[in-house]
């Protein structure tokens, strides 16, 4: 009979697979179509015998030896989320790394192995995709409690690499928008930067704020990009509408009083909607079809987690804006800058 007793226990881990694969002591970065699922892992040492890895997981990436989770240890599963949904980096008297407050939520499954989403617990989400972070703790038969690596309580700047729970991050589509929803659920933060040795906070998924989410799709698909403000995104695009002060109805209109197509020759989804001090993608020609409206939705995260809402659904719907194009997206284009 397998025994596993707390004088032997390690450390407890959270291993990730993907569509069967093997399953691995590291992040989860794959498509909301495919299937997630983390195990539960013990590891255990013995003096002079190596090393033991006690789970569930059907093909373990370890150089333990692997063993079976023995039926008397019990199993709970927690998510963990930022508290709130914005911070602010940025105060009258300079750059302060604000504090990143972190709590965990119970789930029903006491199972060794669970399917994993990245459906929040304490908001609503955005429904396309998302960072969720996952622990379990785990009881021994005698009493004992061992939980996996977890942020608790505060952290500056948000949980550093090395005491971060197992992260599971889906997007929608291996496109640009596609990895902009791998930040849904991760908070604002304005003024969202590098902190220390760390790096940037977007790509810990600690938060992030409207000029970084642009910039973190970019560089998701393997573009040098640097993170910058709304401010200065124009070396890194062309311009595709210079500037779009007027409507008709919900429909935007160009210099000309014409309405600004959307689709091939016009505005595209992914391209840049920058506002003064703001700026967006847009995700989706959801209005009147071939137009740039009101009713289009984009992708944007401003003193709230990252959302996909409706152009008048913001504050920004009847602000003047322009639009551009980022030169990593461009496609055999001649474009003015």
């Amino acid at each position: 009979m397998t025994t596993l007793a707390a004088q032997f226990v390690a450390q407890v881990l959270v291993l990730g697979s993907v569509n069967g694969g093997p399953a691995v002591d590291a992040d989860v970065f794959a498509k909301m179509s495919d299937d997630v699922t983390l195990h539960a892992a013990v590891v255990a040492r013995r003096r002079g015998a190596g090393c033991t890895m006690y789970t569930s997981a059907p093909k373990p990436k370890t150089r333990c030896r692997v063993a079976p989770l023995p039926e008397s240890v019990k199993i709970v599963w927690t998510k963990i989320e930022p508290t709130k949904p914005w911070y602010d980096n940025v105060t009258p008297e300079g750059f302060r790394v604000a504090s990143i407050a972190y709590a965990s939520g119970a789930l029903r499954s006491t199972t060794p192995s669970i399917r994993a989403d990245v459906a929040p617990m304490q908001r609503a989400g955005i429904g396309a995709g998302g960072t969720m972070r996952y622990a379990v703790t785990v009881t021994l038969a005698d009493g004992s409690v061992h939980r996996s690596r977890a942020p608790d309580g505060e952290h500056a700047g948000g949980v550093e690499r090395a005491k971060d729970a197992r992260r599971v991050v889906l997007r929608r589509s291996d496109d640009y928008l596609g990895y902009l929803t791998e930040l849904g659920n991760v908070p604002y933060v304005f003024g969202s930067a590098n902190i220390g040795r760390e790096p940037h906070q977007a790509e810990r998924g600690v938060g992030v704020d409207c000029a970084d989410l642009m910039v973190y799709g970019l560089r998701r698909m393997g573009h040098d990009v640097p993170y910058v403000s709304s401010r200065t995104m124009g070396p890194h695009s062309h311009s595709i509408v210079k500037r779009v002060e007027a409507r008709r109805g919900k429909v935007y209109l160009d210099d000309t009083g014409e309405p600004i197509g959307v689709g091939e020759g016009g505005v595209q989804p992914g391209d840049w909607i920058i506002f003064d001090g703001h700026v967006a993608a847009l995700y989706e020609d959801a209005g009147q079809r071939g137009v740039l409206d009101g009713d289009d939705r984009i992708i944007h995260t401003a003193w709230a987690e990252v959302a996909i809402q409706r152009l008048d659904a913001t504050a920004y719907g009847r602000q003047p804006f322009a639009v551009r194009r980022a030169k990593a997206l461009t496609r055999s284009v001649s474009l003015a800058p």
